[in-house]
C-alpha cells in the first residue's frame, strides 16, 4: 500500500551501461524529473560512489526531550520529530543532489551490475538492475536477498521502466520518513497512511503538477511546490487539534466561533507559528472553509495555493 513519506522532493539518478546509446536513452527518459549523472565505466561510477555519503544522513531529525519537557508535556515518548528540520530542507539548494537510484546494466566488463550493487550494499540509496531473459534466475535471487530493490528487463518499455524507478524514489523516502513518522505518531493521530488520505493527497499531487513536499506541523499538514515553484498548503486538521485550537480561542468573543466548534472552518497560523504569534482579534484572516474526510480517524482539510511563504 502507499504511503506518505515526511519529504519529497527531485534527487538525482547515477547511470551506469557501458553503451553510450543506452545512457543517452536513459537521459532523455528521466531528465524532466530527475537530475542524471551517467557512467559508461564501472571503475568511474565506483570511485564516485564507494565514498558517497547521504546530506540526509547528516541531519538529526529527533530530539531528546529533556526532564522539564516531559514534565510539563504529556508524551508517550522522550524523543520528538524536529519538524523544523525537514522545513529547512526545502531551503536546501543542493537538496537535489541526494541520490536515490543507482540504475545498472548487468552486463558489464570488469565487473558486472550485480556485483556492483554488492559492494554499495552499505548505502541506502535504491539499487535496480536492468537484465536480459538469461539473467532472471540471479536477478530474482539478488533481489529475494536485498542486494537490490528492483530489476526490470530491458525489453520492457521506457514507460515501465521509468515508472519503476519513480516508485524506487517514493520508496526512498519513505524508509527514510519511516521512523520520523513512527516517532511522531507517538503522540499524534497521522493520516500518512490512510488509504482514503493517501489517495486524496496523492490525487492533489498529481493535480497541481507538485514536484516536491514537506511536512509542516504533527497533523499531517504539507508545504506543496510545485514544477514552477509555486507553493502551496494542505492544512490537515483532526478533532484533537481541534479541540485544542478551540480551547485556546473560546475566552475570545469571535464571531466565527460556532463554525469553528462544528469545525467548518480550521485554522493555519503559518508554518511553525503558533496562537500566540498572532493578534487573536484578526482571526478570520486564519481560518479556512474545512473538507472533511472521513477516514478510520476523521480528517479535516484545505488547501492554500500559490501561497507567500
Amino acid at each position: 500500500m502507499k504511503s506518505i513519506p515526511a519529504f519529497f522532493f527531485p534527487t538525482t539518478i547515477v547511470c551506469i551501461d557501458d553503451d553510450p546509446l543506452i545512457l543517452s536513452a536513459h537521459m532523455r527518459l528521466l531528465e524532466n524529473d530527475f537530475q542524471c549523472k551517467c557512467y559508461d565505466k564501472v571503475n568511474e561510477v565506483k570511485a564516485s560512489l564507494e565514498n558517497y555519503e547521504s546530506q540526509l544522513n547528516k541531519i538529526d531529525f529527533l530530539k531528546k526531550i529533556d526532564d522539564f519537557e516531559c514534565d510539563n508535556i504529556s508524551l508517550h515518548s522522550t524523543i520528538r520529530l524536529d519538524i523544523s528540520k525537514i522545513i529547512e530542507i526545502s531551503n536546501n539548494k543542493n537538496r537535489h543532489n541526494e541520490i536515490s537510484v543507482l540504475l545498472s546494466d548487468f552486463h558489464m566488463p570488469v565487473m558486472n551490475g550485480l556485483e556492483l550493487c554488492t559492494l554499495l550494499s552499505g548505502h541506502n540509496f535504491k539499487k535496480m538492475l536492468l537484465t536480459q531473459t538469461d539473467n532472471y534466475k540471479t536477478a530474482k535471487a539478488a533481489l529475494n536477498s536485498r542486494t537490490i530493490d528492483y530489476f526490470a528487463n530491458k525489453s520492457d518499455t521506457t514507460e515501465e521502466i521509468r515508472e519503476a524507478i519513480k516508485n524506487l524514489v517514493l520508496n526512498y523516502f519513505c524508509d527514510i520518513s519511516d521512523s520520523l513518522i513512527k516517532t511522531l505518531a507517538a503522540d499524534n493521530i497521522l493520516p500518512m497512511k490512510d488509504p482514503i488520505f493517501v489517495k486524496y493527497f496523492y490525487d492533489i499531487i498529481e493535480k497541481h503538477l507538485i514536484t516536491e513536499f514537506y511536512l509542516i506541523d504533527a497533523n499531517g499538514s504539507y508545504l506543496l511546490i510545485d514544477n514552477k515553484n509555486n507553493k502551496h498548503v494542505l492544512i490537515v486538521h483532526n478533532n484533537n487539534s481541534m479541540d485544542e485550537f478551540i480551547s485556546l480561542i473560546k475566552e475570545y468573543d469571535l464571531n466565527n466561533f460556532d463554525l469553528i466548534e462544528q469545525k467548518q472552518l480550521i485554522p493555519f497560523l503559518g508554518i511553525q507559528k503558533e496562537i500566540t504569534d498572532i493578534d487573536v482579534k484578526q482571526i478570520n484572516k486564519y481560518l479556512f472553509k474545512s473538507n472533511k474526510l472521513n477516514c478510520k480517524q476523521p480528517y479535516y482539510v484545505h488547501l492554500i495555493e500559490n501561497i507567500e511563504i
